[in-house]
């Protein structure tokens, strides 16, 4: 018990230690707060912030013994030490967050804003599992001050920061739980609308130098955000989200895969209700729906989202289809003729299906060795492609001979899958018997 309450001790002393050397950066003065240096007194001035407290803090939070310690301390609040450490790290992040720290027994430098976003990301992801007090003790400062400091760094600029800053909102705004009743939206939601989306919304209007991690996990916060919250979907237009989420279809040619989560968000608003579909056309979806086809049919072994992204390309068709039906020839949505781009596309996953496993739409005994994931993900790939394929003709008919897709130049391109050809091409006949029929 003894050794325990001493243990106890040590770790609350540095607490205390820490902030108290942290403090340091409320009382250096600032470039433009009167200081007046040369470029040399700069180039040869010791660093302001020293990477003590920061290593403190890093020590009791990676301690087993230290870190629940740590937590309940925080917690307590009982001298406000944890609103002075919110307000100490929201400082650093905006006053001083690229100043260079050199840490004792590191070759490796790194700048305060990396640093201070390590430390948030282990306080928070570990307080997640054990205590749902962190977020809730002092709202006013988490919201107002450390997090829209934390939202600055999330740019394509400096990617070590931004990727551990888009980890904290992360796990901030969706690891821990929040009570509508106890008034814990209070501060959460006008964070959410007014600070990160708009952030969100300006980094990717003009994504240029924005890092594949980064890309990524935007993706996945906007989905955890609009998934969690059905009311935020309602809002999306005077939220301006949409072209942001259409955006996110359109990553550069170097990256290795398109987000996962950039997909569900397009087929997210689709499903919606409260989401116009005019909305959706005049944002830009069908150029995303082929920019996204295009990339992840060139990176099909590494992206998993070419069916997801088939599957959206033929609700769009659908959709378009029995609006003809139900109201005559009706005007075609802005940038609908666009979706025509994604003809050659389909045809080329009518023939990625095996000729042994389906023909002509009927299953047939499959060897084991050949009934694997990737094969039948191929079957339902070409099988979803063809269907895309009718309802292309259905809608764009002229459009589609006009860029000369006839069964003489298929068939020579692909004479290897005739089969599989020959039973889109029947479709195809079929749903324009169809149509001449009035059906």
């Amino acid at each position: 018990m003894y050794l325990a309450q001493c243990a106890m001790n040590v770790c609350k002393l540095s607490i205390r230690m820490a902030l108290k050397l942290g403090a340091v950066c409320f009382s250096t003065p600032e470039n433009g707060d009167g200081e007046i240096t040369s470029s040399n007194n700069t180039e040869n001035r010791s660093p302001r912030i020293s990477p003590i407290p920061f290593q403190l803090f890093g020590g009791l939070l990676h301690n087993p013994n230290c870190r629940q310690q740590l937590l309940n301390y925080f917690v307590a609040n009982d001298s406000k030490q944890y609103t002075f450490f919110l307000r100490l790290m929201a400082k650093l992040l905006t006053s001083f967050p690229d100043e260079i720290l050199v840490i004792p027994g590191s070759t490796d430098k790194t700048t305060v804003a990396r640093y201070v976003s390590e430390i948030l990301v282990d306080l928070f992801e570990l307080a997640a599992k054990e205590t749902n007090g962190i977020v809730l003790v002092e709202k006013q400062m988490l919201f107002t001050q450390l997090l829209p400091a934390i939202v600055k760094h999330v740019n394509g600029e400096s990617e070590g920061a931004a990727v551990n800053c888009l980890r904290i909102l992360h796990v901030v705004l969706l690891d821990f739980d929040y009570d509508d009743d106890n008034g814990d939206y209070e501060f959460f939601d006008p964070f959410v609308r007014s600070i990160l989306f708009p952030h969100l919304n300006t980094l990717f209007r003009s994504p240029m130098g924005v890092v594949e991690d980064v890309w990524s996990l935007s993706s996945e916060l906007m989905f955890g955000l609009l998934s969690s919250d059905s009311s935020l979907l309602g809002e999306v237009e005077d939220l301006n989200i949409v072209p942001t989420v259409m955006s996110l279809l359109q990553v550069p040619d170097e990256f290795q895969s398109l987000p996962s989560h950039a997909t569900q968000l397009v087929q997210m608003l689709l499903d919606s209700a409260d989401v116009r579909s005019e909305l959706l056309y005049e944002s830009g979806i069908t150029r995303s729906v082929v920019t996204g086809l295009i990339f992840a049919s060139k990176h099909k072994e590494q992206d998993g989202n070419l069916l997801d992204l088939s599957i959206i390309l033929l609700n769009l068709l659908h959709h378009q289809f029995e609006k003809n039906r139900q109201s005559g020839r009706s005007p075609a949505p802005a940038g609908f003729h666009e979706l025509v781009a994604c003809g050659p596309l389909m045809l080329q996953f009518c023939t990625s299906s095996d000729v042994d496993r389906k023909m002509n739409g009927h299953s047939e005994y499959v060897a084991p060795e050949k009934d694997t994931a990737k094969s039948r993900t191929n079957d339902e790939l070409a099988d979803v492609a063809s269907r895309c394929l009718v309802f292309l003709s259905q809608v764009s008919g002229g459009l589609l001979d006009h860029e000369n897709y006839t069964t003489e130049r298929l068939t020579a391109q692909y004479v290897c899958r005739t089969d599989i050809w020959r039973a889109v091409e029947w479709r195809i006949f079929f749903s324009k018997q169809e149509r001449s029929l009035g059906f």
